[in-house]
């Protein structure tokens, strides 16, 4: 009878311990699950953002032009619209991929495809964008020598100097958020992928 009560107690305890570990799993899954989300939505609106207001200067910098007296040039106005419309349609391409990324929506195959494709056209556009945007100051600097005296100034220059380390200290963090952000949704699929190896 005592050995009857024991065995009981025993399959009770057994029970228990296998809602707990049911219930464990849930709730690391729904952390996992959480971090994921949390970086994907950061990584979302930073790519957004930018998005958003590549339209704007595509609309307004032909005006700039005007504004800082270098005049309406056509080949600059065109050097930068087909800069700005690369930078734009790559932009895209990066926010079709994190969008797809939803780990609550998506199976964890496809948010490694999507992780990697995102790596993919990342590359892509800093191995193009980065060679067209040095063909672009160039042709910019060029265009500005022959039809300006805007080069002489020293008010251009210290401009220039001023703002060359901020847009590349801005591009440095941009990068390096992209990629923890990255790392956090990578690092969450294997923690998914090693969970269900558990269960």
């Amino acid at each position: 009878m005592e050995l009857e009560n024991i065995k009981k107690s025993w399959e009770e305890l057994n029970k228990k311990l296998d809602k707990t570990e049911i219930v464990n799993q849930q709730l690391i899954k729904e952390m996992i699950v959480q971090r994921s989300q949390t970086a994907q939505e950061k990584l979302f609106k930073m790519f957004m953002l930018i998005a958003a207001v590549i339209p704007i200067l595509m609309i307004t910098f032909p005006f700039m032009y005007e504004e800082i007296k270098i005049g309406q040039r056509p080949m600059m106005n065109i050097a930068t619209e087909i800069l700005l419309s690369y930078v734009l349609f790559t932009q895209i391409k990066l926010l079709h991929y994190i969008h797809q990324m939803d780990i609550r929506q998506r199976d964890v195959t496809e948010i490694a495809y999507c992780t990697l494709m995102f790596r993919k056209w990342f590359k892509v556009r800093i191995m193009t964008g980065m060679p067209l945007a040095l063909l672009f100051i160039a042709f910019y600097m060029f265009e500005l020598h022959t039809t300006t005296d805007i080069l002489k100034e020293k008010s251009f220059w210290i401009t220039l100097i001023i703002l060359m380390p901020i847009v590349f200290y801005t591009c440095i963090l941009k990068f390096r958020s992209t990629f923890r952000s990255l790392k956090i949704i990578e690092k969450s699929i294997t923690d998914i992928k090693e969970l269900k190896k558990q269960a």
